[in-house]
């Protein structure tokens, strides 16, 4: 498990290095795409019945695959899902995924550009749970896989999207389910 996750943090690096050099370079054929986001986020499946809805924050560099309307992008995603609990314990689920997606735009003539993403990533999960004071922590590094759609539009001088993926983390979470999965809803800006 170190392993895989050594080498997901690896090339994750090494897809981020050539994006800070030529942004250094100069803005002329940005071929690198920054971009932030934030949003909510829906557990599903079994998730759903031991969370409620949370937030999710994202910062990501893409890249233009040549002239093809595909392109690659490296994120850092911070999900945080509320315990649902009736039994007045309180807690949290909280997700932070370092993830390679592949994506490609939908051709279109208009400002409105549809596209698709997917892609595996590394999660680290932390559950929290506290009552009366007292307070207990579990955390786990689990691989899983993203899917979803989006859609790019111009805002301003920007580009800005509204996206929604599908996360499946294998290890499961330790609220009792076999696996953690959840949709954010993310509002980004790109720069």
């Amino acid at each position: 498990m170190k392993r895989t996750i050594f080498g997901v943090v690896a090339v994750a690096t090494l897809m981020l290095v050539p994006a800070v050099s030529h942004a250094q370079r100069g803005r002329a054929a940005k071929p690198f795409t920054f971009s932030v986001g934030a949003g909510l986020t829906m557990p599903t499946g079994t998730t759903a019945d031991a969370s409620g809805m949370g937030l999710n924050l994202q910062g990501a560099v893409s890249h233009k695959l040549g002239t093809s309307p595909a392109w690659l992008r490296g994120e850092l995603s911070y999900n945080r899902l509320g315990n649902k609990n009736d039994q007045g314990i309180s807690g949290h689920q909280s997700e932070i995924g370092g993830i390679v997606n592949l994506g490609y735009s939908f051709p279109t003539t208009g400002s409105i550009r549809p596209y698709v993403i997917g892609g595996l990533g590394v999660y680290a999960q932390k559950y929290t749970l506290e009552d009366s004071g007292a307070s207990l922590s579990i955390s786990e590094t689990d691989i899983g896989f993203n899917g979803g759609m989006g859609v790019r539009f111009k805002m301003g001088t920007h580009m800005a999207s509204v996206e929604a993926r599908y996360h499946n983390v294998a290890g499961g979470d330790k609220f009792g389910n076999e696996k953690s999965s959840f949709v954010p809803v993310t509002f980004g800006w790109e720069f």
